[in-house]
Order: C-alpha cells, then sequence, then structure tokens
C-alpha cells in the first residue's frame, strides 16, 4: 500500500471518528474500506470468490465505479463475478452497462 492512501485510509478514519452521529452509509463506507484494504494486505484479493464478495458489497453499498475497478482488476473472474455486476447495474437503472456485460 503507497503512503498517499495510508495517509487517505487515516484521514477517513479520522473523519468517521469525530462524526457526532454516524449512519448506515458511513459505516458501510468504513467497514468497506477495511474489508477492502485487509484483503489486499493478505493477498487474497487473488482469491476470485473474495474479489467477487468486495465486487457484490460494494454493489449493494451503491459504490458502483469502485465495484467495476475491483471486477476489472480481477484475473480470474466466473459466472458469479459476472452475475454480480450485471446484477448491480441492473438494480442501479444501468441497463446498458448490464447488458453489454451480459
Amino acid at each position: 500500500m503507497t503512503a498517499a492512501m495510508n495517509r487517505q485510509i487515516e484521514d477517513a478514519q479520522r473523519m468517521f471518528d469525530r462524526m457526532p452521529e454516524r449512519d448506515l452509509v458511513t459505516w458501510n463506507a468504513i467497514i468497506s474500506r477495511a474489508i477492502h484494504g485487509y484483503t489486499v494486505r493478505v493477498g487474497f484479493e487473488l482469491l476470485v470468490n473474495v474479489t467477487t464478495t468486495l465486487v457484490d458489497m460494494y454493489m449493494k453499498c451503491g459504490l458502483i465505479r469502485i465495484a467495476r475497478l475491483v471486477f476489472d482488476r480481477m484475473q480470474v473472474k466466473n459466472v458469479v463475478s459476472w452475475n454480480s455486476m450485471i446484477d448491480g447495474y441492473a438494480q442501479y437503472g444501468y441497463t446498458s452497462e448490464a447488458m453489454t456485460l451480459f
């Protein structure tokens, strides 16, 4: 992980800690960053089922662009990976993107 990424994570954690109230969105954001960072640090990002879970998690959080970045970086994709992206796009109304992937 680069120094810039470490600073971004630390900044996010500081902002989260200072929030007087935390809602579902803020918890999802901080938990997502933590899970993704952990998978990268331990090398789990090379496992198709782990990266597929990340794609699914980001889609469910509405972080479509990040889900696509993870998907595009996957070295191996399976049917579940493709379905996670297609389903996520479809649920958020990105029908042309869903059809293109299909």
